[in-house]
């Protein structure tokens, strides 16, 4: 029966160090040596505030915390289980297509051409632009007067209009971008990276050129929403109970023991 207690006990633990983990790793954690040093430590804290906790001789309590951390848990679920994610946003001229070059007699036609971005949306709200955290920024030119970021190849200090980069690190679980779209409008290539930082989850190019001068906007929204599968939301909902209740208990435990220290004082009177 101890042992089969104490196999119970060491699951709960490594359950609970797996939820804290995670929890951390949505907002810091960024190596696997990293998350295992922080999987090690919860471990090891949460078996010596396990241990200390079974020293004491007052009476515990287990269903009512249990009950109470699943009820919050399953109520307030985007908070236990995050969706918001951090990825950093990458835009770049390219060269436009072949159909859209317009042949001009004696000059060069222009591969690269002009892209604006003038506005920003994170789950609805709309964000200034010059307070993004830019990441690396190659030749994209930030105009005061409008809070856009603008790449124009033709001008002066641009040397190699291929090489243009504007990288950005947003939160959130849908962002909106919103381009100039214009006769002289050229072509971008939006995309970001899984959490590896290698493997490439979304990439796509699109098309700002645009001859109706009444709609000289572009938006375009990207998904980032964290999705969690069926195996990852129980592992990381029961580590979330398991923490919640042991919190719950010691909590209900230190009220009952400050209620009891009130009687023993009134009776000593």
């Amino acid at each position: 029966m101890k042992k089969f207690k104490n196999i119970v006990s060491f699951t709960l633990i490594i359950l609970a160090s797996v939820y804290l983990t995670f929890l951390i790793d949505t907002q810091t954690l960024n190596t696997w040596l990293k998350r295992i040093f922080v999987f090690c430590y919860f471990v090891i804290v949460s078996s010596a505030a396990f241990y200390y906790y079974n020293k004491t001789k007052a009476k515990r309590f287990t269903l009512i915390p249990a009950l109470c951390a699943i009820a919050i848990v399953f109520l307030w679920q985007n908070t236990f289980l995050p969706t918001k994610e951090e990825h950093t946003i990458y835009i770049q001229s390219i060269e436009i297509e072949e159909s859209e070059i317009k042949e001009t007699e004696g000059e060069e036609p222009e591969r690269v051409k002009e892209a604006w971005f003038v506005d920003l949306e994170i789950d609805g709200e709309a964000v200034p632009l010059s307070s993004l955290l830019i990441d690396e920024n190659r030749q994209w030119l930030h105009a005061n007067d409008y809070d856009d970021y603008l790449f124009r190849p033709a001008h002066d200090g641009v040397t190699d209009p291929k090489d243009n980069l504007l990288a950005f690190t947003v939160v959130g679980n849908e962002i909106k971008l919103v381009f100039g779209a214009n006769t002289w409008s050229g072509r971008v290539s939006i995309y970001y990276y899984e959490n590896d930082g290698k493997t490439i989850a979304y990439s796509e190019e699109i098309s700002l050129y645009n001859e109706d001068m009444a709609n000289d906007r572009l938006e375009k929204t990207l998904n980032i929403e964290k999705e969690y599968s069926i195996f990852e939301t129980v592992l990381y909902n029961v580590g979330a109970v398991v923490v919640l209740t042991f919190a719950f208990k010691v909590l209900l435990l230190a009220i009952l023991h400050f209620i009891n220290k009130k009687k023993e004082r009134k009776t000593s009177i």
